[in-house]
């Protein structure tokens, strides 16, 4: 799913398996992004992982990352990361996937050291629970609106730098 760029070229990645309950708010909030309006050079994605990134960057200049995030926070908290501590993300705060998000980005900037200068941010959303289920808790679902709300304001507020 995409759409087209505010004065920057920018990246929105929703990282999550739908199938997995609360592991599915980064594609929930990427697919009501994608409903919206998005300016030029917007391009919103679905993925399952921090490892695909290089085979759908294009050059952005921004990524910003939405996951599942387990740190003990209750759930439907919104984490908000910088992107001066993305790389660094602990073990605690990281995803619910296999692999951290930070120790994935990690490798995936120095498998491709062109995406050096990419600023990259992270939304985290606690969830409820990941497990077999095709479905957001109804916690999970109030977080993705609030969280989608919130990065559009985001980008428009990029394109206010223009």
């Amino acid at each position: 799913m995409s759409a087209g760029g505010c004065g920057r070229s920018l990246l929105i990645a929703g990282f999550g398996n739908p199938m997995m309950g609360d592991d599915g708010i980064g594609p929930a909030v990427v697919h009501r992004l994608s409903r919206s309006e998005l300016p030029a050079g917007v391009t919103c994605l679905e993925l399952n992982d921090v490892l695909q990134l290089p085979a759908v960057w294009s050059g952005q200049g921004e990524v910003w990352m939405v996951d599942a995030v387990s740190g003990g926070a209750p759930p439907g908290t919104i984490h908000r990361v910088r992107h001066e501590d993305t790389p660094t993300l602990a073990r605690e705060r990281t995803t619910v996937h296999h692999l951290g998000l930070g120790e994935g980005l990690r490798w995936v900037l120095h498998a491709y050291p062109e995406m050096a200068g990419v600023r990259f941010r992270l939304w985290g959303v606690e969830p409820v629970s990941v497990s077999p289920v095709e479905a957001l808790s109804a916690v999970a679902e109030r977080a993705v609106v609030r969280l989608a709300d919130e990065i559009s304001a985001a980008i428009r507020g990029l394109e206010g730098d223009r």
